[in-house]
């Protein structure tokens, strides 16, 4: 069913993409059902062979901030996504998404939010299983509000900080919705 639904992403994917398969990470993923880890695992295994197998780069599932459950990065098909993950560090990764869910406080919650990847890495080490390569996919403050731009640029410190020492982590991308009359200069 992996290697069916990967073939359907494919054959969809822009020329563009197709052409650049080897620099793009495909996430096809957000924020799955965190009551079904082990299925999301399982399903991310197959779907990451069968993206690899035509060339392509995987990443995923792009969990919800606060989600797994740390207990949930020792389960059966999550060691194997993520000993897949070990042997193939530059084809197959982990997304992740750390918001504080206050707009206020980028700490707020820390680290069972923001700082949540740590919990992937206590599992690895836990494991004997290399630590992946993960991707920030989505972090910031709340869906729709943030601070003023001041006590924003010193959050950006906060998270520079916070993913810096960790060379695994490749990248951390902030998302925010801006509100429709934001003009964007």
């Amino acid at each position: 069913a992996g290697a069916r639904y990967w073939a359907q992403i494919a054959t969809a994917l822009p020329d563009e993409v197709r052409a650049a398969k080897e620099r793009v990470w495909i996430e096809v993923f957000n924020e799955p059902d965190k009551e079904r880890t082990e299925q999301v695992a399982r399903w991310q295994y197959h779907l990451a062979q069968a993206a690899v197998s035509s060339g392509y780069r995987f990443c995923g599932p792009g969990w919800a901030s606060g989600t797994p459950e740390p207990e949930a990065w020792r389960g059966e098909w999550m060691r194997k996504y993520l000993e897949l993950c070990a042997a193939q560090p530059e084809r197959v990764a982990v997304t992740l998404h750390e918001y504080s869910y206050d707009a206020g406080n980028i700490r707020a919650g820390y680290p069972y939010l923001v700082g949540r990847y740590r919990f992937l890495f206590e599992a690895c080490d836990a494991m004997g299983v290399r630590r992946p390569t993960v991707f920030i996919t989505e972090t910031g403050w709340t869906l729709d509000d943030m601070p003023e731009l001041e006590a924003a640029m010193q959050d950006v410190g906060f998270l520079a900080g916070e993913y810096a020492p960790f060379p695994e982590i490749g990248a951390a991308f902030l998302w925010q919705i801006l509100p429709a009359r934001t003009a964007l200069l």
